[in-house]
């Protein structure tokens, strides 16, 4: 090759690196997406892939398991003109509660199509397994062929900054009422927090001596103050059950929020 020809493809390939250089930086400058928490790569200080650092979210929440859901459970009341739901949902992770929560229940007749729905928002702590009652649906239970509870958002929130609230249940008796087919449930529900919980649901549910189930219902407290104790008191109505010796003792649960 003549020395020309040489010193003109050394200019060649020097400006076609120049021209490849500028179209880089031109690409980075104005092209380039920026880095975000969902591009499927490790940047802008990320611990792991789209996950922590200054910018996104814990890497613990890509690893949180989703909220388990039971068949909800529908008790025509004696009149069988309405029913109450039973809904058990369970967090099965120690670090995350969710707050607030979404579900929709969901309700089907025999001939397979929906008879009832509705959607609530709640809450659940980290590692709980906790109960939800609706009272008072204009349904008839023994129409529901089948139940479904679907999760439909939730909002992830550390233990530290959502731990379980203090309280306590004792003095709890039960007397039942033949005439009125219903149990009536008291006792006394300690606020052990140095803080006032703004709302405390007690919800009592009764099953039969084989384990059926035989009653729910609940009552709303406001405004618990600080360490006070108060008395409570839940009229349950009864089905299915023909004396008060058919009555296993009833379980009694809070659902307490500050």
């Amino acid at each position: 090759m003549h020395r020309k020809g040489l010193k003109q493809l050394i200019y060649g390939f020097i400006l076609l690196l120049i021209l490849s250089l500028i179209a880089w930086a031109f690409y980075l400058m104005f092209l380039q997406s920026a880095p975000t928490c969902s591009d499927g790569k490790r940047n802008q200080d990320e611990v792991e892939i789209d996950c922590g650092g200054p910018s996104c979210s814990e890497c613990e929440l890509n690893r949180v398991q989703a909220i388990r859901t039971f068949p909800a459970l529908a008790l025509s009341s004696p009149d069988s003109k309405l029913s109450s739901l039973l809904i058990q949902l369970q967090n099965p992770n120690a670090n995350y509660g969710a707050n607030p929560l979404t579900y929709t229940v969901n309700l089907y007749g025999a001939d397979g199509g929906v008879i009832f729905t509705n959607t609530t928002d709640t809450f659940i702590y980290p590692s709980e397994t906790t109960y939800r009652i609706e009272p008072n649906i204009p349904v008839v239970g023994g129409l529901v062929s089948r139940s479904e509870i679907i999760i439909r958002d939730q909002q992830w929130v550390r233990r530290a900054d959502f731990a379980a609230l203090k309280t306590q249940i004792r003095d709890v008796r039960s007397e039942y009422d033949d005439a009125k087919k219903q149990t009536i449930v008291t006792g006394v529900l300690k606020n052990d927090n140095p803080f006032i919980v703004s709302k405390a649901v007690v919800g009592v549910i009764l099953y039969g001596d084989t384990g059926s189930l035989a009653g729910v219902s609940k009552t709303l407290i406001d405004g618990l103050q600080p360490f006070e104790e108060r008395p409570f008191s839940v009229i349950v109505p009864v089905t299915g059950i023909s004396a008060s010796s058919s009555i296993a003792e009833p379980k009694v649960f809070i659902e307490a929020k500050r």
